[in-house]
């Protein structure tokens, strides 16, 4: 059978030679990717969850799976796409191309115009063409969505052929013998497609619930890069081709052999070329000491041993939450656990997800090394990324990245086991990747309409997930998270969720929308009321459709923490007696502002060097050096300064493992309270005298509840008030930790005056109007829930009707919230052109040297909603209108950057020689010290 090798799939002209590939040949290169995906690069629990969702065994599915990939491209097999012009412009090659098809039969294809050719891309042609073969709708909407989008979810098939009729068969009339040749030649590529996969006719096709279409739509994607990958499968030289054509009916059976040898050699070389390590294959373990001892070198605590011991004796799992305190081990628990249920589940890597870039640069190294022990004991390779928008500022990544050589150190002696495989860069292919720790936007990015979300289901699919400090996520990313919990369910992902605690109905939550994707609903979810516990720690998990809960664990050492209420006029005072012999004092506030104007007043009283602050709005690259700084200084292990004071936001709570003797905080509430309590007498260390026991000074306590405007703008009243009301005297970590969380966030309502009671149910009435917002809001781009029946209805088309998103910056933005934020790379003039705030030199005319347009790309900053809300002229002005003023002033200014890999996209500044950026109206200001500052423009 010729059909498909007349037909070209790809073209192009390089250095005057014209290469080529037959549809036939991509569609077979395809097809056989599809097989060795199949075979080893899908875990065993995905390859078993595939087979089981349509009820077919595992060599049926992935027959089924080679099939896709067999007919993914057979859109191209009509005239709108065989007219289509080469990217080159190779006005000669197209002509030589026409030719051959002219010759072939397809007469009048050289001549042919269609004005409506772009109304049927060939990936929904394809759609198309299967569904009036007859191929179920699932199956042919993976056709439609291979180049990340479906097909709308109420298009009428036959509608659509009969309007763009010439698209699909050269001519309108359906009769004429070309259209006969158009369709005989598409009906060819079916026969031999479903033959070479073992199928009789389309009806012997599974029918596959959503989760399932998402999944191979996703490999199949996957396996159309690897196969469209020239340096895995090279053209042909189109010469060769047209010196050497073979009438189809002279190609004996000796003949097809060889060519069927050459095309398993063709596929083997790019498969070897492609592929860099085995796939994970988790084994069982039973011995908690021993698992340790491989894993992380100690013996377990307590705590460790028996989550070890509960997890051992379960089956099924499906979510696991884990609340315990700081410095309890948690990490570590969270990646034994991860390692004995991929084992149980037959997993094939981990994502760990937390709040933050820098959280999740702490964690990155302890991750390394226990994915390094992994592949040491199994003497294999294992792929880890870190995955975050400043990736390419950590030493850590960059150095694996960069020093892996075929698995030796630079120094030559140890075995590396770990590396990075670059193939698996970028922001859609990066979840893939085997090992992954990055933020948890990447996650939530599962549950927000977007291009090619399929490939996010498929790489997380295959994974175990957990998401840590998921007290730290608001309600607006919660509505997110539920979501992507009921996928995790669909596919069966175990999933393990860390925080210090939860509030009880967070924790219910949690559990029910996680079963409710496994197709468990609320009623039918065995001792539910395990979740309504205060015990601590505490592990919850789920068994099928039970739901398990131990707290049996050794009481920990009491780390009792003594509160005092300060007024911020006496802070300055207060520090000085308080540090007068000395002490490492941490001061938390909740606003950049305040932190920045409590520095200015610190460094009247107080040497330049004992006075460091750390906030969001520092250049990343200058945040960077600071927080390696405070852990030089105050770190584990580190030699303290005899006094050193940091002033700090939000940043500090959330990352760096770092140490006070002494705390003094804004209120706020209650959880992030004990998060920032967890950096007070952090390590064991001696400390001087009068700090010998943990104590914390709050400042913003109000008995008219008239809270300091930014933490109310940040927080709101409500959580302030009762956070406020459930304090008292001191607090016990860790007894006291679950107690006050479930007060807060729980119906427990604090007894008070009238006036004050007014005050309370005002703002707990506008906190539920805010979560109510938030909730709503976030709904608009939100994927639906999963689907786990089969039919002939069930298909990926809808999937991203009304809207959806194709930029890094607004997805993430969609999922936490954050489109009153907008980043920025700040650079500072330098004579004619512009160059780092850090070096006095102009590196304008040399952005075509990757290493200085990489170094200018991490040089971010980010206008906060403070900044957005003072610049706007006119109240109903949003965040929206600065970003077009910004981008007409990058295309007048900075116009060559587009031009550059590392800053397509970006937004730039250049601020003036006194650090000044004149921004409509008002000024800003950015200062190595203190970071970004701003004033309104003198009239």
């Amino acid at each position: 059978m010729r059909s498909g090798l007349e037909l070209w799939a790809k073209k192009k002209e390089k250095d005057g030679i014209f290469y080529w590939l037959s549809l036939k040949q991509h569609l077979e290169d395809t097809r056989e990717i599809m097989g060795l995906l199949w075979e080893h690069w899908l875990s065993e629990g995905q390859r078993i969850y595939i087979a089981n969702s349509m009820k077919i065994e595992e060599d049926a599915a992935k027959s089924l799976t080679m099939l896709i990939g067999a007919i993914h491209d057979i859109g191209k097999a009509t005239p709108a796409f065989q007219i289509q012009k080469g990217f080159q412009n190779s006005e000669d090659l197209d002509l030589l191309l026409m030719e051959k098809l002219e010759r072939e039969g397809f007469s009048g294809i050289k001549d042919l115009e269609l004005t409506d050719r772009g109304k049927t891309p060939h990936a929904y042609a394809g759609e198309v063409i299967c569904r009036l073969a007859g191929i179920n709708r699932g199956i042919a909407s993976i056709i439609g969505a291979h180049h990340g989008v479906p097909m709308k979810e109420n298009y009428s098939l036959m509608s659509f052929v009969e309007a763009y009729t010439a698209n699909f068969y050269q001519e309108e009339k359906e009769d004429s013998p070309i259209c006969k040749k158009w369709k005989a030649t598409q009906e060819e590529l079916l026969s031999w497609a479903l033959e070479s996969c073992g199928y009789k006719n389309v009806e012997d096709l599974p029918r596959c619930p959503k989760p399932t279409q998402l999944l191979l739509s996703g490999l199949l994607i996957m396996a159309d890069w690897i196969a469209s990958n020239e340096e895995y499968f090279p053209l042909f030289s189109l010469q060769n081709e047209v010196d050497h054509e073979l009438d189809d009916a002279t190609v004996n059976q000796e003949d097809r052999k060889k060519e069927g040898t050459q095309i398993s050699e063709r596929v083997e070389s790019a498969w070897l070329k492609w592929t860099q390590n085995q796939t994970w294959e988790a084994t069982q373990l039973f011995d908690a000491k021993q698992a340790y001892q491989n894993s992380f070198h100690f013996m377990p605590r307590d705590f460790q041993e028996k989550v070890f011991t509960e997890i051992a004796g379960a089956e099924d799992i499906g979510l696991v939450i884990l609340e315990a305190p700081m410095g309890c081990g948690k990490t570590e628990a969270a990646l034994m656990t991860a390692e004995q249920l991929a084992g149980k589940q037959q997993c094939a890597g981990v994502f760990f997800g937390l709040p933050t870039q820098a959280s999740s640069n702490g964690i990155f190294p302890r991750v390394e090394s226990w994915v390094d022990s992994l592949g040491q004991e199994n003497q294999e390779k294992l792929s880890l990324r870190l995955s975050h928008g400043k990736a390419a500022l950590n030493e850590e990544f960059q150095a694996l990245s960069r020093n892996y050589c075929d698995g030796i150190d630079l120094d030559g002696e140890k075995t590396q086991y770990v590396y990075v495989n670059e193939w698996f860069s970028g922001r859609k292919k990066a979840m893939l990747d085997d090992f992954i720790v990055g933020t948890v936007d990447h996650l939530l990015l599962m549950a927000l309409k977007q291009k090619h979300l399929m490939l996010r289901h498929l790489g997380f699919s295959k994974k175990v997930v957990i998401i840590d400090e998921v007290h730290a996520y608001d309600a607006y990313m919660g509505q997110y998270l539920y979501m992507v919990l009921q996928w995790l369910g669909a596919y069966k992902v175990p999933t393990i969720i860390l925080s210090a605690t939860l509030p009880i109905e967070r924790r219910k939550d949690l559990m029910k929308y996680y079963l409710k994707g496994r197709g468990i609903k609320e009623k039918d979810i065995g001792n539910f009321d395990f979740l309504k516990t205060e015990s601590y720690p505490l592990l919850t998990f789920s068994k099928g459709s039970e739901v398990e809960s131990f707290s049996d664990f050794q009481e920990e050492k009491e780390k009792k923490v003594t509160l005092y209420q300060l007024d911020e006029e006496n802070l300055v005072d207060t520090v000085k007696s308080l540090g007068k012999n000395g002490a490492v004092i941490g001061i938390i506030v909740n606003t950049v502002g305040r932190a920045q104007r409590i520095t200015k007043d610190l460094l009247g009283a107080f040497p330049e060097e004992e006075v460091h602050l750390l906030h969001s709005r520092f250049i990343d690259t200058d945040r960077i050096k600071k927080e390696e700084e405070l852990l030089k200084k105050i770190g584990k292990n580190a030699e303290r300064p005899k006094r050193f004071i940091v002033v700090g936001t939000q940043v500090i709570e959330q990352s760096l493992d770092i140490d006070f003797d002494l705390m003094i905080s804004d209120l706020c509430p209650v959880d992030l309270l004990i998060q920032r309590i967890g950096r007070l007498h952090r390590h064991k260390i001696e400390r001087p005298k009068e700090h010998s026991e943990a104590r914390l000074y709050l400042m913003g306590i109000s008995g008219s509840f008239d809270f300091e405007k930014g933490s109310r703008r940040v927080y709101g009243d409500y959580l302030l008030i009762k956070t406020q009301c459930a304090l008292g005297k001191s607090i016990s970590i860790p007894r006291d930790i679950s107690p006050l969380v479930q007060d807060v966030y729980g119906e427990w309502n604090p007894s008070l005056a009238p006036d004050l009671r007014k005050k309370y149910e005002e703002s707990k009435e506008k906190q539920e109007a805010v979560l109510k917002k938030q909730k709503m809001k976030a709904k608009g781009f939100r994927l639906d829930k999963p689907k786990l029946e089969c039919s002939d209805e069930i298909s990926l088309n809808g999937l991203l009707d009304n809207t959806y998103i194709d930029s890094e910056e607004l997805c993430q933005a969609k999922v936490r919230d954050i489109g009153s934020s907008i980043e920025v790379i700040a650079v500072k003039k330098n004579g004619a052109g512009y160059g780092l705030f850090q070096e006095k030199k102009d590196i304008s005319e040399e952005l075509s040297k990757a290493s200085i347009a990489r170094k200018l790309a991490c040089q971010t900053l980010r206008l906060g909603e403070s900044i957005i809300h003072m610049e706007r002229e006119k109240e109903d002005d949003k965040e929206e209108g600065l970003i077009r003023y910004l981008e007409d002033y990058n295309r007048r200014e900075l116009p060559e950057w587009q031009n550059e890999a590392w800053l397509k996209g970006s937004l730039g500044l250049i601020f003036d020689e006194n650090n000044d950026f004149p921004l409509k109206n008002i000024v800003l200001h950015y200062d190595e010290k203190f970071g970004l500052q701003w004033h309104k423009k003198e009239v």
